[in-house]
């Protein structure tokens, strides 16, 4: 991780006018490393919301950049990766994020020289960093999404909440008035597209001559020249593929691949105003004799969310690029805008409900994991987690509605989608 400045030693005091106080009974792990136990690092309660130094930063597995005015009192974060920042300023609870103020409830100090924030804004201000606070060991989790971890919550006044219910980790927005929402496909030039992505300035006769043009199964369309296809979906999705493969070591660093990889989708339909960079996946191949890895690529992949929920599905809603030494051998692109919302429903009236109808669903989904799991009752993988999110439809199928879903995470990394209150498997369109 880079730093534009290196912070002091410090100490924990009672500061400023607001009551602010250092705690050892909550625990702080970042990306599985205890603070601690590597720093000595205690944490601040101030109003409720959790303060850290800076330096705990350093851990997370990405770039962030920290960047401190001490004239001013001002820390600037910035990721350099998806180039997202957030700014603080000592004692003030009007913060920026990504230039646009925001206020918080809390604000950021100073303790013998160390800056501290308010972990939940920090974490709010990046989708790749996700927050969990498990109740019962008093600990607070902080790390990088991948795969198969993503955003959880921290506090009580945050957007999300997190409920433990026979060992699953339930997350429900703290707001419980929630409304399904109504969807279009994004509108893309499709013969401008396809031009660009094959090459071509514009699509004229001679070069119509070359380009190969059939119908395919979902009513889509394919597109080939000379070892390049684009397929179109009415879903709205678009596949490029090439037979062209890199099968040597990856010559960019991952920052000059993200860079390369967003001109790409600037040029080929724009990376769209909501997207957030949910994980970037190394391409690897491994020596068998050896044991040695060797970095051939990388995969980014882009996604949305409404409603503070992640739009979701197993082959959804995506924006995808695999980059390698050939140039971009494989581009998905499936993105659906809200229009409308529908009727908001209350998902319960008080905290007992609440949880006497998570006791239920968790239950329910646990029954039926028989056919969404598809394996063995003494095969199942382990239900670790499931959360609210927007479903969003497979790319073949045409989707005009995207309910509210449950999405379950397991152990070994297998997603499924259920019904809000069946807890049953997710019905295509």
């Amino acid at each position: 991780m880079k730093k534009l400045y290196c912070l002091l030693v410090f100490s924990f005091f009672m500061i400023f006018s607001n009551v602010a106080y250092a705690v050892d009974a909550i625990s702080l792990i970042v990306e599985d490393v205890s603070m601690t136990e590597e720093l000595g690092t205690e944490l601040v309660i101030n109003n409720n919301r959790i303060l850290a130094p800076l330096k705990v930063l350093e851990f997370l597995k990405t770039d962030m950049e920290i960047s401190i005015d001490e004239e001013n009192k001002k820390v600037l974060i910035t990721d350099t990766f998806s180039k997202k920042t957030v700014q603080f300023e000592v004692d003030n609870k009007t913060a920026y994020k990504n230039g646009e103020a925001f206020e918080m409830d809390v604000v950021p100090i100073i303790i013998d020289q160390k800056y501290f924030i308010p972990l939940r804004y920090f974490s709010d201000a990046f989708d790749n960093i996700t927050i969990h606070w498990d109740e019962q060991t008093n600990t607070i989790s902080m790390k990088v999404i991948t795969e198969n971890d993503e955003d959880s919550d921290l506090s009580v006044n945050s957007k999300l909440s997190t409920f433990n219910i026979d060992d699953i980790d339930v997350i429900i927005p703290s707001n419980d008035a929630l409304t399904n929402i109504n969807v279009v496909p994004e509108d893309i030039d499709e013969e401008e597209i396809v031009s660009h992505l094959f090459g071509f300035d514009d699509i004229d006769e001679d070069d119509r001559e070359e380009l190969d043009y059939i119908k395919g199964n979902y009513s889509s369309k394919i597109y080939a020249y000379n070892k390049e296809t684009v397929i179109i979906y009415p879903s709205g999705a678009l596949i490029f593929e090439t037979d062209c493969v890199g099968e040597d070591e990856f010559k960019l660093n991952k920052e000059q691949a993200q860079q390369k990889v967003e001109e790409f989708i600037e040029e080929n339909g724009g990376l769209p105003e909501d997207a957030y960079l949910e994980k970037i996946k190394a391409d690897k191949m491994v020596n068998i004799s050896t044991g040695k890895e060797t970095i051939l690529g990388y995969t980014f992949v882009y996604k949305h969310s409404y409603n503070d929920l992640k739009i979701n599905g197993i082959g959804g809603d995506a924006i995808k690029v695999s980059i390698d030494n050939t140039g971009i051998p494989y581009y998905f692109r499936l993105w659906r805008n809200v229009v409308s919302e529908d009727k908001p429903f209350v998902f319960a009236e008080n905290d007992n409900e609440k949880k006497e109808k998570l006791k239920e669903i968790v239950s329910k989904i646990k029954e039926n994991a028989f056919i969404y799991l598809k394996c063995p009752k003494d095969k199942w993988p382990k239900i670790t987690e499931i959360r609210l999110v927007y479903w969003s439809d497979y790319f073949k199928a045409k989707q005009e509605y995207m309910p509210i879903a449950w999405e379950v995470n397991t152990d070994v990394g297998v997603k499924s989608y259920v019904d809000l209150d069946t807890g049953m498997p997710m019905n295509h369109e």
